[in-house]
Formats: structure tokens, sequence, C-alpha cells
């Protein structure tokens, strides 16, 4: 992102009734602004402050929740999906031999 570039990583919680005890920051947009390249646009809030600001997370409506979860269907990375016994053995054909990224290389490199 621009920001962390131009203005550096986020690094504490602008919210004075925060609790400050967050490791983690972002740049937050302030609502009501366009998104625009300008630093006065933006403010810096630890995780559990910009959740609440933008109304998501624990603080969503479970209307939104459930619009999430139908949006996220068919995901099955997200799920923990195991690759069935077929897609197993076409990944495990075509990365065999010198296919194989490791092919030719000792797994012990110093």
């Amino acid at each position: 992102m621009w920001l962390s570039y131009h203005y550096g990583k986020a690094d504490h919680c602008d919210n004075p009734d925060c609790n400050h005890d967050s490791d983690y920051f972002d740049w937050s947009l302030i609502h009501g602004k366009k998104y625009e390249r300008k630093r006065e646009s933006f403010f810096q809030l630890c995780r559990k402050c910009h959740a609440k600001y933008d109304e998501r997370g624990l603080y969503q409506s479970e209307e939104t929740r459930e619009k999430i979860r139908k949006a996220m269907m068919g995901n099955k990375h997200l799920e923990g999906h195991i690759p069935s016994e077929k897609t197993r053995k076409i990944l495990s054909e075509k990365f065999s031999g010198k296919n194989n990224p490791m092919y030719g290389r000792s797994a012990y490199v110093k």
C-alpha cells in the first residue's frame, strides 16, 4: 500500500478510547473521505479498533456475517479441504522425476 511506502507501517492507535495493548496496526480510511492518495484521509488504528470502526468482525450483524459465509462457499482452501486420492495422484504424476522443482538438488543445501 502506498501509505506504508511513504509514511511507514502503522505503529500505533489514534483512538483515544483504546486500551493500547495491541501489537497489530492498520491504516484506516476516515469515513466520509474519498479514497485518494492523501495522508490526511487516513489514520492509524489497532486491529480491534479498526474492526469496530468499520463495524466488522465481532461487530458485524448476523445478516452481514451470513452474506460473507455465502460469498465464501466453494472456497475449499478455507475449509481445510484435503485433496482426493484422484487429485493427489494427478499432482504426484505431474511433479515426479524431472518435473519436480527439487530434481537434481540436494535437500540438505548449506
